[in-house]
């Protein structure tokens, strides 16, 4: 994917015939609560990502991501939670369960966001790198993302992300994140 004339997004796929395992095949369950148990909002609400004062309205993903938390997202470096981003793709046209997954992997480093109080202020961590391991296609609705952030003393960190549909496991993702001072 191109903007600006400058490469921003690269993707790899491999794909494979189907090979039936049936009693065979060892899937995890999904090892969250139901997500219909928990409250829901937007992950901007929780991680307090207002707009200043006078400041132009946000924009973003974050925006109108929905999250339903187990526990963590405060900044500690972990996190459990479903995701929903209720969107589409281009207008009319919904992501399909796959797109789904593919844009929610890049919140897992929201979900498990480490936010260091530094000589100056804080520190928290971008995304740099994304690898997203499917498993399997995930069924519609919510993912349950299961992330938890590693980060060593130079200002890089590691999320390591487990994604779940109500099934069981779908997907799991490693980000490279770099600090950010805020």
């Amino acid at each position: 994917m191109r903007a600006g004339g400058e490469a921003c997004v690269h993707a790899v796929m491999s794909c494979s015939a189907r090979t039936p395992l049936g009693e065979l095949a060892t899937g995890a369950p999904c090892p969250l609560p139901p997500p219909d148990a928990l409250p829901e909002f937007a992950l901007a609400e929780r991680l307090g990502g207002g707009a200043p004062a006078g400041a132009a309205p946000m924009r973003g993903l974050h925006t109108r991501l929905r999250v339903r938390v187990v526990d963590g997202v405060v900044g500690e470096g972990a996190g459990r939670g479903w995701l929903h981003l209720p969107l589409d793709l281009a207008p009319g046209l919904p992501l399909s369960p796959f797109a789904h997954l593919a844009a929610l992997a890049d919140f897992s480093n929201g979900i498990a966001q480490r936010r260091l109080q530094v000589e100056g202020g804080t520190v928290g961590f971008i995304n740099a790198d994304i690898s997203l391991h499917v498993l399997r296609m995930p069924a519609p609705g919510p993912i349950g993302i299961v992330a938890q952030s590693h980060v060593d003393s130079a200002g890089r960190a590691l999320v390591q992300a487990a994604f779940h549909d109500r099934a069981g496991l779908v997907a799991q993702g490693l980000q490279t994140s770099l600090a950010a001072a805020r």
